[in-house]
């Protein structure tokens, strides 16, 4: 009777494990993918939540779980992370539009060629905006592994400073005898200060004058 009754009990748990064992191979995929997308997860409020709710399913082995608690957390973390990415893009782009916009109004950039404008222009690469798509989970892993939300950050930061350098280029192709000049930060507090200012200035620029035909202030 005991041999039955044993069978019986580690035929149940068997028939456990190979269920738990299906639900492992379902589930294990989304997790990693979980797992993964929190790992790119910026310091945001609202996904503090969802990775204490991550968190939370390993600390308390809740994988096998029923309904599943995976699946839900991964959507929502993917439709933040994407939200939060494609913000970035689009603020990227605003800053792209203004500053294009200023540089193909710029007198020197429009003495150029097509030919020469798109040299510069793909040297500092600038050529397009970004692209914004509907990621799913596979291609937005794929997009964070090769620029994260702080290279995103930075690469806005630094998309100024890229015009700049293409103006300054593009200043030396038409005008190579003209002259740069950044005109001194400074803080001023008085009208005397304010004189000295002008007068520093104007010695300067009128040096620069004596070798050059024209100044270009920065």
């Amino acid at each position: 009777q005991d041999i039955i009754e044993q069978k019986d009990v580690l035929q149940s748990k068997h028939d456990e494990w190979i269920r738990n064992a299906s639900l492992v191979s379902t589930r294990e995929p989304s997790w990693q993918s979980l797992e993964a997308l929190v790992s790119h997860a910026p310091d945001d409020p609202d996904l503090e939540e969802l990775k204490r709710e991550t968190t939370a399913i390993l600390e308390n082995r809740l994988l096998l779980q029923e309904p599943d608690p995976v699946q839900p957390l991964l959507n929502s973390i993917h439709d933040k992370l994407l939200g939060l990415l494609n913000a970035r893009k689009k603020h990227y782009n605003s800053i792209y539009e203004d500053k294009m916009a200023n540089l193909q109004a710029n007198e020197y950039f429009k003495k150029l060629s097509p030919e020469e404008k798109h040299v510069i222009l793909n040297r500092h690469q600038l050529l397009a905006k970004q692209e914004i798509k509907d990621l799913d989970v596979h291609a937005l892993l794929n997009h964070l592994n090769k620029l994260s939300f702080y290279n995103w950050d930075t690469k806005i930061a630094a998309l100024p400073s890229q015009f700049q350098a293409a103006l300054d280029e593009a200043i030396l192709e038409a005008a190579p005898e003209a002259k740069s000049y950044s005109l001194p930060r400074t803080t001023i507090s008085s009208h005397a200060e304010l004189d000295s200012y002008i007068s520093r200035l104007k010695t300067e620029l009128e040096t620069i004058l004596k070798d050059g035909s024209s100044i270009i202030l920065k």
